[in-house]
């Protein structure tokens, strides 16, 4: 083979097959689940308007609380190197 005799190693190649694998394999999910997307925006709104309600928070504190766990969460990506 031509990438093992350029030395590359066969775990190599197995570890960049499985990996385009499984982005292969994500890129098909997504096309599957597109057509469920509305659905999906529609629950997850639905979802959030309900907790508003139970917990009693307003839109404008909920948005703020979103911005503070997505810093929180870019920040441990960071740390951890992701």
């Amino acid at each position: 083979m031509i990438l093992v005799s350029n030395g590359v190693t066969r775990a190599e190649i197995n570890e960049a097959t499985r990996r385009a694998n499984i982005c292969r394999q994500y890129r098909r999910d997504t096309i599957l689940n597109l057509k469920f997307e509305k659905v999906n925006a529609g629950i997850e709104s639905i979802g959030r308007k309900f907790k508003r309600i139970v917990t009693r928070t307003s839109k404008e504190a909920e948005i703020e609380q979103l911005w503070k766990n997505a810093a929180n969460e870019a920040l441990k990506a960071s740390v951890h190197g992701r």
